[in-house]
Order: C-alpha cells, then structure tokens, then sequence
C-alpha cells in the first residue's frame, strides 16, 4: 500500500470525508470501524454535530474545493465564498469542528 492509498481510498478531502461518514454510519469499513470506536469513546464528542457539519464538509468540497483544484482559476467571489465556508469565525466549519470535539457544539449550517 503506497503513501497516497490506504485501503483504496485515496489520501483526499473526499476520501477522508467518505472515510468519516462510514464511521458515523457505522459501516464496517477498517478505518471507520477505528474512528467509530474512538469516538464512542469520548463522551465529549459531539456526533450528531459531526454529521451536520460532513454534510457541510461534503458540500464545500463539491462546490468550492474541487472547482478549485481541478478546474481553471476560480473567480474571487468564489475562492471568498469558499474559503468562508471554513474559516469564518462564528460559523465556519473548522469553528464548528472544534465546538464539536469540545462537547460545546452548535448545528448551525453553513448557508
């Protein structure tokens, strides 16, 4: 198995977010089987907020990542939008990730 292929799945975003709703859904795939366990192993995770923001997740990397990396030059309202998405400091997804392993959770969607 090389660096860029573990189990078949390749080393992306998509990959690693398929990985992680496998996990929430409690498919027996290895790896989920390993983050299934790790999270209910933590009372403090937040699942049902970690669901909420894969959708999230899922819909950022159709919508901004993947234009962004496989098309022609984005425009600048779109690489903004995007780049909102996870970074905004109230409600973006890396906030509402860390809420989420924090057990201070929020479900609020991206828009």
């Amino acid at each position: 198995m090389d660096a860029d292929n573990h189990g078949g799945l390749a080393q992306t975003l998509g990959g690693r977010l398929h990985t992680l709703d496998a996990a929430l859904r409690g498919r027996n795939e290895p790896e989920a089987r390993a983050i299934a366990a790790f999270l209910e192993s933590q009372p403090t995770i937040d699942t049902a907020n970690l669901q909420s923001i894969l959708r999230d997740a899922k819909n950022m990397n159709r919508l901004y990542r993947i234009p962004a990396a496989h098309s022609d030059i984005v425009t600048a309202g779109t690489w903004a939008d995007g780049r909102d998405i996870i970074l905004d400091a109230h409600r973006g997804l890396l906030v509402r990730l860390m809420k989420s392993f924090a057990g201070d959770a929020t479900t609020e969607t991206a828009d």
